[in-house]
C-alpha cells in the first residue's frame, strides 16, 4: 500500500468481527474488545439454568481465536442455578457484581494469575454461598485470599492453593 495508507485502511470482509460487537459462543456470550489484540469479554451465559459454567480461557470467532480477558460487570448477578464456574487463564478482569448473590455457587477454580485487587470489581463475590471454596493458582494462594475477601466472598469461604 502507499505510505500514506495505513494497512488497516484496507475494505473488510462483511464477516468481520468489530470491536463491540456481541458474539455467542457455546454457552457464552462475549463481546469484542479488541480486534487488534484479539480478546473479548465475557457478558454472560447464553442458556439459563446452567449449573456450571467455564470461562474459557480463549474463543473461536470467524477462524480466528481470541483470548478472553474479562468478565463483565454483573454477568451471574443474582444467578441461583450456577454451582461450579471455572475462570480461564486469560481473565485478567472481573467486572464488579459478577457473581454477586450466586447463593448456590459452591466452586469457583481460577486458573489465571493476573487479579489484583484493582482489577477485580467491587462486591463480584458478595452475598453469595457461605461455605463457597475458590480454588486458584497455588502461588497466588495468599494474594487472592485478600482479593476475593476484599470484594465481598464470605468470612467462612475458603481459598485454596492447587
Amino acid at each position: 500500500p502507499p505510505e500514506n495508507q495505513k494497512p488497516e485502511e484496507t475494505p473488510q470482509p462483511p464477516d468481520t468481527v468489530k470491536k463491540g460487537d456481541r458474539i455467542t459462543k457455546g454457552k457464552g456470550i462475549y463481546k469484542v474488545a479488541s480486534v487488534k489484540s484479539n480478546t473479548v469479554q465475557y457478558i454472560k451465559p447464553s442458556e439459563k439454568g446452567l449449573k456450571n459454567v467455564e470461562i474459557p480461557s480463549a474463543v473461536k470467532i470467524g477462524g480466528k481465536s481470541y483470548k478472553v480477558t474479562a468478565i463483565a460487570e454483573n454477568a451471574f448477578k443474582n444467578d441461583k442455578i450456577v454451582q461450579k464456574a471455572v475462570i480461564g487463564k486469560n481473565v485478567r478482569t472481573i467486572g464488579k457484581m459478577a457473581f454477586y448473590g450466586c447463593k448456590n455457587l459452591a466452586k469457583i477454580t481460577v486458573k489465571t494469575t493476573s487479579l489484583t485487587l484493582k482489577n477485580v470489581g467491587k462486591q463480584a463475590f458478595a452475598k453469595g454461598r457461605k461455605k463457597i471454596t475458590i480454588t486458584v493458582p497455588k502461588e497466588k494462594q495468599k494474594a487472592y485470599q485478600t482479593v476475593f475477601k476484599k470484594r465481598g466472598m464470605e468470612e467462612s469461604g475458603k481459598v485454596i492453593g492447587k
